[in-house]
């Protein structure tokens, strides 16, 4: 299964990848990838955080009649390398231990799967957020990074935009005050 997609969702929403980011990400198959060198950098604007537990890895694969899709809770982390917006916060996140552990299982099995045929394999990044300090600012923008080997600089996925533009009028009326 040599077919690899890294589908970026931020709030539930799609959006336009960096050229850049692309090119590096063609060749990434997700069977293969080291789940302990995938760490992602949200840049949130002021007023705009994570909830608990909310920063999802997705990884999903078919092949024939085999079809699988896992969710991977990502744990944040210090990335003092990454510049946040004035007011605003980057938050680095990884894969726990035992999310390493797991998607290295889940890795193997579908590599297990009987060979031959398409086969396709995808990851995806997904966010569940909130409001700390009522409602954005019209202009507010955000952006995603990610790093796939260790070592190596953060890639930015989703270039700096407007969170509106990011997640549609309807993810913008969805968004809901921190608890």
């Amino acid at each position: 299964m040599r077919v690899a997609h890294l589908l970026p969702c931020v709030l539930a929403a799609c959006s336009s990848l960096s050229p850049s980011a692309l090119m590096q990400m063609k060749t990434l198959d997700p069977l293969t990838v080291d789940p302990a060198s995938i760490e992602v950098a949200l840049i949130l604007p002021p007023g705009l955080m994570p909830r608990p537990g909310g920063t999802r890895l997705e990884m999903s694969a078919a092949r024939d009649a085999h079809n699988l899709a896992e969710s991977f809770t990502l744990v944040s982390r210090p990335s003092p390398e990454i510049a946040a917006p004035d007011g605003g916060q980057a938050v680095a996140f990884a894969l726990p231990a035992e999310g390493v552990a797991r998607m290295r299982a889940v890795q193997s099995a579908v590599a297990a799967w009987p060979q031959g045929g398409a086969g396709e394999g995808a990851l995806g990044i997904g966010l569940d957020a909130c409001l700390s300090a009522g409602p954005l600012a019209p202009d507010a923008e955000g952006a995603v990074m990610i790093r796939l080997a260790k070592g190596s600089d953060f890639l930015p996925l989703v270039p700096p935009m407007p969170i509106a533009q990011l997640i549609g009028p309807s993810g913008m009326a969805a968004l809901q005050p921190c608890p």
